[in-house]
């Protein structure tokens, strides 16, 4: 039997309706899924993800700056005053077995830092991107959609407790690797070489229809001579095959000039992914046709 899970629901306390709407979702599939919602008490995300959680029945609490627990907003169950102003962030992620964030400004760029630094994983969407000395970190768990976000965060908080002897669960995995996908192609499109390969293995290969086999990364003059002015992805599916191995498959729709026409072609793209030293690298791909250029 899993004890009830503490996720912390955390972003700006202004937030723009896009991702108030993004946080009561995701409050409303945790409450569904038994899970406790935690977060900074106040408004924007916070208020959203509470009003989530309430509407399906859960069970919210709020851990506020000040010291005045009516501070707190409509939705929250349990509200903490702690007089601690800013610095009750570490308490909101030292309450949470796993941590959401939704969009953000620097006090939810502080919460991200406390749960990395105390071993607390992170989902985000829409969130802080970090690096080190220029080189992208990839700690913080990329999620396109709340329902991604909450299989991810319950996973990845129930590894924690539990680490697996066998392959990762799918909803964490598929939320890494779809991200790591996701950044090739907005890399490609961008013309960023570094950014592009370095999500590649060293061993990397392509497999292209007309039966030519590339075995190295694109270089940046390959790029440039392959322009792409739109892509859109869906269908995209992680299947873990061992505890370092798994395979994706996607369409991939993409537009831009071929021959000097404009270009519009739909693409199924399978694509082997390994584990190297820790992170998740793409080992092959191979894209196959499935609509003409038109």
């Amino acid at each position: 039997m899993h004890r009830v899970l503490h996720v912390a629901v955390v972003g700006s306390g202004s937030a723009e309706r896009e991702h108030q709407v993004l946080a009561e979702e995701v409050g409303r599939l945790l409450a569904t899924r038994g899970a406790l919602v935690v977060c900074g008490g106040l408004g924007g995300v916070m208020e959203a993800a509470c009003r989530g959680a309430k509407g399906a029945g859960g069970t919210t609490v709020g851990i506020l700056p000040g010291l005045d627990r009516h501070e707190a907003n409509a939705w929250v169950d349990v509200a903490i005053p702690t007089g601690l102003g800013e610095a009750r962030n570490a308490v909101v992620v030292r309450a949470a077995d796993v941590l959401v964030a939704i969009g953000g400004e620097f006090g939810t760029l502080s919460e991200i830092a406390f749960a990395l630094k105390t071993g607390k994983p992170v989902v985000g969407i829409d969130t802080w991107e970090l690096s080190r000395r220029g080189v992208a970190a990839t700690e913080v768990v990329r999620a396109g959609t709340p329902a991604q976000a909450v299989e991810g965060a319950l996973q990845l908080a129930r590894r924690a407790e539990s680490p697996p002897t066998t392959a990762p669960a799918a909803p964490a995995l598929e939320a890494t690797i779809s991200d790591r996908i996701r950044r090739i192609w907005q890399a490609y499109k961008n013309g960023d070489i570094e950014a592009h390969n370095g999500h590649l293995a060293e061993d990397y290969a392509a497999i292209f229809p007309d039966g030519s086999l590339h075995l190295r990364p694109p270089t940046l003059e390959e790029i440039r001579s392959n322009p792409m002015s739109s892509y859109a992805l869906s269908e995209l599916r992680v299947t873990p095959v061992t505890p370092d191995t798994a395979l994706a498959s996607y369409l991939a729709d993409v537009e831009g000039p071929l021959h000097g026409n404009w270009t519009h072609i739909r693409w199924r793209v399978g694509e082997v992914w390994v584990k190297r030293q820790g992170e998740w690298k793409c080992r092959s791909y191979q894209p196959t046709p499935v609509a003409p250029a038109q």
